[in-house]
């Protein structure tokens, strides 16, 4: 019982380790200035047929400079991507992903922009973790 246990639980926390770790580079890229974070979320669902996995790490934001400097500050911010401990993934040319920038226009306000990050990667390398089947 303890084995079949540890077959499942082994895989979803592996994963769980990399979203973390995944996250965590979104997170600890400096903020611009006059901003200030509002929320968190990393997730890992299945998306679509295959043995695959989707990461995504978001990180909302608001912040009193102007909708270009916020735009200005991101732009071509890439961060790494999933680690699957030393395994290359053959379909993909660099071993970064670029942060996908989102304004939030009903939200914002005349001195306040708000907007998320998002860093999104896919998983094929998922070892058994019933989630991505």
């Amino acid at each position: 019982m303890i084995i079949c246990s540890l077959s499942v639980w082994l895989p979803v926390h592996l994963n769980n380790q990399r979203l973390a770790t995944f996250a965590s580079n979104l997170y600890n890229y400096p903020l611009p200035a006059e901003t200030v974070v509002i929320e968190r979320r990393a997730t890992l669902g299945k998306v679509g047929n295959g043995n695959n996995c989707w990461y995504r790490a978001e990180q909302s934001m608001k912040s009193t400079l102007s909708v270009e400097e916020i735009s200005n500050y991101y732009n071509g911010v890439v961060l790494p991507k999933i680690n699957f401990g030393g395994w290359v993934d053959n379909y993909s040319t660099s071993p970064e992903t670029q942060i996908d920038l989102k304004f939030d226009e009903v939200s914002s306000i005349a001195r306040e922009i708000f907007f998320t990050l998002e860093l999104l990667d896919d998983g094929s390398d998922i070892t058994l973790d019933y989630r991505c089947h």
